[in-house]
């Protein structure tokens, strides 16, 4: 629960970061403020297709079947705004966040609900929300600092690294149990 926690929180500075750079980035630009405008509907739309269609991926697509394989896949736009410069890449990685957060989000619910004894669900999901929310604050700052430093391209480097080295976190989230253990177990087995 601490690995997944530590993704989610990863997760969610990327997004705040990746948000903020969208707008001081893109805004920056000439017709900027159409540009971000029609970004955030986008991302929008796409989010709410990607909440749409978690119910109806079957469970083998979901990240614990493809270990980070999500996650590559929101960094692939950026690395090719990073190469081409591309504004329109820069946004298709924004969008690949919004569209794959919500599948991310049912598995690690999955996870959740198998893996924790009923009895202290709520208190692990309360702590596992708190943890994953903590760092986003950060991502405008994150987001200002790299824009005031560095170009829209090379901001954009820098998330697909991140989201690279996000996508390996799941490569160590062990498999849930089909039984949750007790308390009590986990003090026998100690």
């Amino acid at each position: 629960m601490r690995r997944s926690a530590a993704y989610f929180a990863g997760l969610n500075v990327a997004f705040s970061a990746l948000a903020f750079a969208l707008i001081l980035g893109v805004g920056a630009q000439p017709h900027g403020a159409v540009l971000v405008g029609t970004a955030m509907s986008a991302a929008a739309v796409v989010g709410l297709t990607g909440s749409l269609l978690t119910p109806a991926l079957p469970a083998a697509r979901l990240p614990e079947g493809d270990p980070g394989g999500g996650t590559r896949a929101r960094g692939r736009p950026l690395a090719l705004a990073w190469t081409s410069g591309s504004t329109v890449a820069f946004v298709a990685g924004f969008c690949a966040l919004c569209l794959l957060t919500p599948v991310s989000s049912a598995s690690f619910a999955t996870i959740m609900a198998v893996a924790v004894p009923e009895e202290i669900y709520g208190r692990v999901a309360t702590t596992s929300s708190l943890l994953a929310q903590l760092l986003q604050p950060f991502g405008p700052l994150a987001a200002g600092l790299l824009l005031a430093r560095m170009s829209l391209p090379s901001t954009a480097a820098l998330f697909a690294v991140a989201l690279a080295l996000l996508a390996g976190v799941p490569l160590l989230l062990p498999e849930p149990s089909a039984q949750p253990t007790t308390p009590a177990q986990d003090r026998s087995s100690s």
